[in-house]
């Protein structure tokens, strides 16, 4: 299931594209719009007894209201959600779904909870600015700054030769927070470590958790060329 327009789209492409590949299959595909106050009627339509899992490319309120609405329809204990990218993101959807999101499943490229030096220090100082902990956005922002930093450092703060920039933020590679490399690819997209991540409840709150990574993960283009 999906928002109805072009990123959730995209990503079910790559999702259906790769899944097939290792012998799964897609029994189903809903798109309500975005934005949809009710999922009563494609919630009702899920064939939840033919299926292993449901996977959700949405995000901010439209995961936090599929996520109540699963749970108010009771389907929480009959089909597991595998979200998508933000879609239990601690900074715009999670604190949202409270403890109905206990057991879902997602994957992007940051962990608030995982317990690396790095993270531990972005973390408690975002927290300490804002009083929240970092969501995906927030860490993508911050390993943008990053790597503007690291370019900077190269030219020792010359941004006078647009050229050298630019040619200095293609070859740059650091370390995340999250203990990983990153670094732009021939095709000048950032490649870093991708998150499987779970949310757990705990005292009557929900956070998500580390409980695997893939490495070095690059631009689908083998689906988008």
């Amino acid at each position: 299931m999906g928002a109805d327009y072009a990123s959730p789209r995209e990503v079910v492409v790559a999702f259906k594209k790769g899944f097939e590949e290792v012998g799964g299959k897609v029994i189903q595909e809903l798109w309500p719009p975005m934005g949809c106050p009710d999922y009563g009627p494609y919630l009702s339509a899920v064939k939840a007894d033919e299926a292993d899992a449901m996977v959700v490319a949405m995000w901010a309120g439209d995961s936090v209201r599929i996520v109540k609405q699963w749970v108010e329809y009771g389907l929480n204990k009959r089909l597991p959600i595998i979200g998508v990218a933000s879609f239990t993101d601690e900074g715009s959807a999670l604190p949202g779904m409270g403890v109905s999101a206990d057991g879902i499943l997602s994957w992007y490229i940051s962990c608030p909870q995982t317990d690396l030096p790095g993270n531990k220090k972005f973390v408690e100082a975002f927290k300490k600015r804002t009083g929240s902990l970092p969501g995906q956005y927030a860490y993508i922002a911050y390993i943008s700054a990053q790597a503007g930093y690291a370019a900077l450092e190269k030219l020792k703060g010359s941004t006078e030769n647009k050229e050298k920039l630019r040619e200095a933020i293609q070859k740059i590679e650091f370390t995340t927070p999250m203990g990983g490399k990153a670094f732009f690819d021939k095709k000048n997209a950032m490649v870093y470590d991708m998150i499987f991540l779970e949310a757990r409840k705990a005292n009557g709150e929900c956070h998500i958790f580390e409980i695997g990574r893939l490495k070095n993960v690059s631009e689908p283009y083998a689906v988008f060329p």
